[in-house]
């Protein structure tokens, strides 16, 4: 992994992590004011989307609420303008391949979007680059323009488009290319959110902004392996304004993370200069995490008007060995030495070459994490059985898990 430029440090308390991330010195020789980038997204979007908390539990009545809190809480104040509505919120399609809205969530579709646009607000919705979306709603394949004409017809300022239930022989680079032409020559500039699907080095001819890697979980290692992924593909090379890694929607306030590891959240993504999309109820945010969410310093780094994103430029361990670490799975990499283990076959004990830390299953808690080696510890004693698994000796129940 390269490592360069100047340094901007970070601690990351749950995981007893020194972070040094580097802003890089180099501008883009065009600030993408029009052409391929349709003179949107010239800093990474703010606003809110349903997906995270609601799932498909939709509603217009949830979705007005929701553009009342922006304005009521001062985060759209802070910049959080889009309201943004993820799968199921569409029906079907009319014998003339027109998108239709599900009625029942939404009686009055156009006259939400209205009411959003009336109190200083933007509206987007979510479609998909295959036949379906991931819940089974009309995708836009083969639909691309008719749908880019109706989107553009009801208002809309932004398009999430997902990559399930794709035919045999699709290709990401030409369906988002369909789309994105379609947005272009609808006469509505409109946001363009696409999967990491997309091949990175063409991204940016076909989107504003490209996912980075799996949708996160409301909990820390989730979080951090988003942040990690991207520093492997060495993303920060690609992002200038009109073009942003996204990191997929913010966690922050959905009770899975402390405070602490919910500021560590956002500070990574400020820096890292990914799209600040809300994930929460706003209806039940506690002033801690409004707090978070409308930091004025951490939201003026993300914000900032060049668009350049910060990098890893070296990791620091505060104490290898004493510190509890979570075991999660992360892309391999031949030379990462925090991959490499060894399994004693005397003490049964998996100890990982970087740390000198030991594997504890941690017995009743659920979840596996490093610490130091006890060669007392049953919780660290490990079998490898004749089909592959890894057993905690004492419980044959219990298998390692990542």
């Amino acid at each position: 992994m390269a490592r360069e430029s100047v340094v901007m440090a970070m601690r990351v308390a749950t995981a007893c992590t020194v972070m040094m991330l580097a802003l890089c010195t180099r501008a883009w020789a065009g600030v993408w004011a029009g052409g391929v980038g349709g003179g949107v997204a010239l800093t990474p979007p703010m606003g809110w989307n349903s997906w995270n908390h609601f799932r498909c539990g939709l509603s217009e009545e949830l979705v007005r609420k929701t553009a009342d809190q922006l304005v009521s809480s001062g985060l759209s104040k802070a910049g959080y303008v889009y309201v943004n509505l993820d799968d199921c919120w569409q029906r079907n399609r009319t014998a003339d391949g027109v998108i239709i809205p599900d009625m029942q969530k939404f009686p009055n579709f156009t006259g939400m979007i209205s009411y959003i646009n009336s109190k200083g607000l933007k509206f987007g919705l979510y479609t998909d680059r295959g036949t379906l979306t991931c819940q089974k709603r009309p995708g836009s394949y083969a639909h691309e323009k008719i749908d880019a004409k109706t989107y553009a017809s009801w208002g809309v300022d932004y398009v999430k488009n997902d990559d399930c239930n794709i035919p045999h022989g699709g290709d990401a680079d030409t369906d988002y290319g369909h789309m994105f032409a379609a947005i272009n020559m609808s006469g509505r500039p409109m946001v363009h959110s696409v999967k990491g699907s997309e091949p990175i080095e063409k991204a940016h001819l076909v989107a504003n902004m490209r996912r980075v890697g799996h949708d996160i979980g409301d909990n820390f290692a989730s979080m951090l392996s988003l942040v990690m992924e991207g520093e492997k593909q060495n993303l920060s090379q690609y992002a200038h304004p009109g073009f942003w890694n996204d990191l997929d929607m913010l966690e922050i306030g959905n009770g899975g993370m402390t405070l602490a590891e919910y500021r560590t959240h956002m500070s990574f993504w400020a820096i890292l200069k990914a799209p600040l999309l809300l994930g929460n109820d706003l209806g039940k945010m506690s002033d801690d995490v409004l707090d978070i969410l409308t930091n004025s310093d951490v939201l003026s780094v993300n914000q900032d008007s060049l668009g350049i994103q910060g990098r890893l430029v070296k990791s620091v361990a505060t104490d290898n060995i004493k510190a509890r670490r979570s075991v999660v799975a992360l892309q391999c990499l031949h030379s990462a030495p925090t991959q490499k283990w060894t399994y004693s076959k005397t003490t049964l004990q998996i100890v990982n070459q970087e740390t000198g830390a030991c594997i504890d299953g941690q017995q009743g808690k659920g979840q596996s994490v490093t610490g130091p080696c006890d060669d007392t510890a049953a919780s660290q004693k490990w079998l490898v059985d004749s089909k592959g698994g890894i057993r905690m000796h004492g419980r044959p129940d219990r298998c390692l898990d990542v």
